[in-house]
Order: C-alpha cells, then structure tokens, then sequence
C-alpha cells in the first residue's frame, strides 16, 4: 500500500514537472504580501528584544558602578535600581571574577 502511494507521488511529481505551464508561487502578490508583513514583524521583534538586552545591560553596569560606592550596602543598590537583592548579589559576585 505504501509503495503504491510511494509511486503515485512519483508520478504526481514527474507530471508537475513536465507541465508547460508552472506556477511559481513566489511571485503571487500574496505570498509577496504575506513576506512583506512576516519581515515587518521580524523586525519589530527584533528590536524589541534588542531594547530589552540593552536595557539590561545599562541596569547591570549601573549596579556595578553602584557596588563600587563603599557607602552603598547590596540592598540599597537593589533599591535604588528596582532589582531583587539576588540580582545584584549575582552581578556582584561575577564582577569579583
């Protein structure tokens, strides 16, 4: 039973093939349509996301600056920047290495 789908398929193929007339679907205005507004959101994503990494990067060397004033204990760092305390405990500890 397989076998035969197996060659129908084949056969089903060879006929696309041999047809004088192809489509070539990615010329139709609405794959074109449905790439353009796909690469938009793409994009949006990408920039959201790369916001949020930058965002995080800035907050994390803040805090470092922050855990260098000898005054400022690791709680009031994580206040001051709206962090939780293991947050700041961890750029902390990375920062020692």
């Amino acid at each position: 039973m397989i076998g035969w789908i197996y060659n129908i398929q084949e056969i089903i193929i060879k006929e696309e093939e041999d047809m004088i007339i192809t489509y070539d679907v990615t010329k139709d205005i609405r794959f074109k349509q449905g790439k353009a507004v796909g690469m938009e959101k793409g994009k949006q994503r990408g920039v959201r996301e790369g916001i949020k990494q930058g965002m995080k990067k800035a907050k994390e060397s803040i805090i470092r600056k922050l855990l260098t004033i000898q005054q400022l204990s690791i709680d009031d760092v994580a206040q001051i920047t709206d962090m939780p305390v293991s947050v700041v405990k961890g750029i902390k500890d990375s920062s020692l290495d």
